[in-house]
């Protein structure tokens, strides 16, 4: 269960709460949401953090999204310096809230001004991957929606040209059920899935989650999130009932 569904301020620890008693087992951690510091890091800060999570029962903390939130200059094509140094900080981060997964979206990161050649970038998430490792997580890279920024990385194939280039063991695939087509399985080789709905939408469930979720447990793919943009409190508890029902069908971790 993703904290992008929280409302700025709303604490996470009332939120969260009820989701482990409906059968939500982990959190996937949004620093910004949980940080009154962020962007600076403080690891006593993301240790307390994640504690508060555990204490209502969401034991595991599978993965970390939104961690260029609060850095509009982390920009991989036009600033590589601010990207990598954002990386470090959300690795840092990760280490600390004992999460081994950074899932890199972030459309907006990716604009690429001018047809940008890609060797430069592949370079900077071969550094941003070995700082990853050096900190015991792994940077999953993000099929995105194009909104007419220019972005990197808006089809399955490209995603899975650049993982190739960059050629390293803690840079891989993130899988996104809301940017699939009618009928369109997630990739292969996906380290981690988000069910969500297009544009981050209120979670509506059905046969194409079922089917990602059996995607998911031949794929071997440990966890699902459920990802979607904040909603009034009673909305979100539905949604994450039909989450949890489309998704435990497959004997997966929510």
């Amino acid at each position: 269960m993703s904290l992008m569904c929280l409302a700025d301020g709303e604490s996470p620890g009332l939120a969260a709460a009820p989701w482990a008693r409906m059968g939500v087992q982990g959190v996937e951690m949004v620093p910004a949401k949980v940080l009154t510091s962020w962007p600076a890091l403080r690891a006593a800060e993301c240790v307390s953090a994640a504690r508060a999570l555990r204490a209502v029962g969401l034991s595991e903390i599978p993965a970390m999204q939104g961690f260029l939130f609060r850095r509009p200059d982390a920009l991989l094509f036009e600033a590589p310096s601010a990207f990598l140094d954002a990386l470090g900080r959300a690795a840092a981060a990760a280490e600390a809230f004992g999460c081994p997964l950074l899932v890199w979206g972030a459309p907006w990161s990716r604009r690429r001004p001018g047809g940008a050649g890609e060797d430069r970038a592949i370079d900077t998430l071969r550094l941003a991957a070995e700082a990853c490792a050096a900190r015991g997580a792994r940077l999953l890279m993000e099929r995105v929606a194009d909104p007419g920024t220019g972005a990197w990385g808006t089809t399955a194939a490209e995603v899975a040209r650049v993982v190739a280039a960059v050629a390293h063991p803690a840079f891989g695939v993130q899988a996104d059920v809301g940017s699939l087509s009618d009928g369109e399985l997630p990739p292969d080789g996906a380290a981690h899935l988000h069910a969500s709905e297009p544009s981050l939408a209120l979670y509506a469930g059905g046969a194409r989650h079922r089917d990602a979720a059996v995607w998911g447990r031949r794929a071997d793919v440990p966890w699902a999130s459920l990802e979607m943009a904040p909603v009034p409190a009673v909305a979100r508890t539905r949604a994450v009932e039909m989450f949890v029902g489309d998704y435990g069908c497959a004997g997966g971790r929510a």
